[in-house]
C-alpha cells in the first residue's frame, strides 16, 4: 500500500512542495509536513474515482494510504527517507527557483492582466485548497520589501547592484530574488503602462546550441520597448555546458541602448548578434528598458 499510481502521485507531491525551511530531522516539522501532504494524498484519492470517491469512500485504502505517507515522513533512527528524499530536493530546488523566476517575469510582461496569488510573492509551495488558504505571513513581506526598497533605490551603482544581487543568489531559500523581480517589473509598469497595456508583442529569436533553452520577446510601444529573456530546461541546459553556460548562443535585439533592471547596467544594440550569456549574467532571468 499505495498502489503504484498513488504511490508515484505520493512522490511527486513530496518534491513539489518540500519545504525550503525545515530540516529533515525536525520532528515537529516534518510532522506538520505530513499532514499537509496526507490531506493533499486523501482529496486526490477521492477525486480520482479509482480506489476512493466522495460519494462512496473506501476508509481501509484511505487510512492505509494515511498510514504510508505519515510514516515514510516519521523522523525516527530507522527511518533513512526523509534525509534521502530531501538530499534528492537539494539537487533540483535551484533550477525549480529559478523556472518560478521565468514564470513570474513572463506573467507580469506578456499581453493581458497579471494576477499574483496572495502569499506568492516568495516562494510558494503550496498544495490545492484548503492548503494554499492558510494564513499568509504579511509582516515578513512588509520588512523584506522595505529591504529591498532601500537596498535597490535608484541611485544603487552597477557595481553595489552586482553584490546585493550576488547575495540574494547566495541566500535564495528566503524568496528575496522573486520578491526583487515582482518589485522591479511592477514600478516598470506603473511607470510604462501603455507599454504593457497596449504595446506591441514582437518574439525574438536566438541562434546557437542552446537556442531552444531561451524563451525572448519584446514589447513595443511607440520609440519604447522592453526586452525580455527567460532560460528554460535549466537543469538540462546545466548538465550539457562546457567552458560557457550558453555554448555560444546569441540573440538580435532590436538596435537601441537598454537598462538592464537588475543590474542597472547599459546594454548598447547596434543590430548585431548579442551573447545570451552576458545578457543573463548575474541574475537568472533579464528585463531590458530601452532608453
Amino acid at each position: 500500500m499505495p498502489e503504484p499510481n498513488h504511490e508515484y502521485l505520493y512522490y511527486q507531491t513530496l518534491l513539489g512542495s518540500w519545504p525550503l525551511d525545515v530540516d529533515p530531522g525536525d520532528a515537529a516539522g516534518m510532522s506538520a509536513f505530513a499532514e499537509r501532504v496526507d490531506a493533499f494524498m486523501q482529496k486526490a484519492v477521492r477525486e480520482g474515482k479509482e480506489r476512493s470517491s466522495w460519494g462512496n469512500p473506501d476508509e481501509g485504502y484511505e487510512r492505509a494510504l494515511s498510514q504510508f505517507v505519515r510514516r515514510t515522513l516519521e523522523v525516527s533512527s530507522t527511518n533513512p527517507f526523509p534525509r534521502e528524499f530531501a538530499a534528492f530536493v537539494d539537487r533540483v530546488a535551484r533550477w525549480g527557483a529559478i523556472n518560478s523566476l521565468g514564470q513570474t517575469l513572463l506573467k507580469l510582461t506578456i499581453p493581458g492582466m497579471p494576477d499574483t496569488y496572495r502569499g506568492s510573492e516568495l516562494w510558494d509551495l503550496s498544495l490545492v485548497d484548503p492548503d494554499n488558504r492558510r494564513p499568509v505571513d504579511y509582516a515578513v513581506r512588509t520588512r523584506m520589501l522595505g529591504a529591498l526598497s532601500q537596498i535597490f533605490g535608484d541611485d544603487y551603482t552597477p557595481e553595489r547592484r552586482r553584490s546585493a544581487l550576488a547575495e540574494l543568489a547566495e541566500h535564495w531559500r528566503d524568496g528575496r530574488e522573486k520578491l526583487f523581480l515582482i518589485r522591479t517589473v511592477l514600478h516598470l509598469r506603473n511607470r510604462c503602462a501603455a507599454l504593457f497595456a497596449t504595446g506591441e508583442y514582437v518574439p525574438l529569436a536566438a541562434a546557437g546550441p542552446a537556442a531552444d533553452h531561451l524563451c525572448a520577446f519584446a514589447r513595443r510601444h511607440g520609440d519604447q520597448r522592453a526586452v525580455v529573456l527567460v532560460p528554460r530546461f535549466v537543469a538540462t541546459l546545466a548538465a550539457r555546458a562546457s567552458e560557457t553556460t550558453w555554448l555560444g548562443t546569441e540573440i538580435a535585439l532590436p538596435p537601441g541602448r537598454y537598462r538592464d533592471l537588475s543590474r542597472a547596467e547599459v546594454v548598447a544594440c547596434s543590430g548585431t548578434p548579442v551573447p545570451v550569456e552576458a545578457l543573463l549574467k548575474g541574475f537568472p532571468v533579464t528585463l531590458l528598458l530601452s532608453e
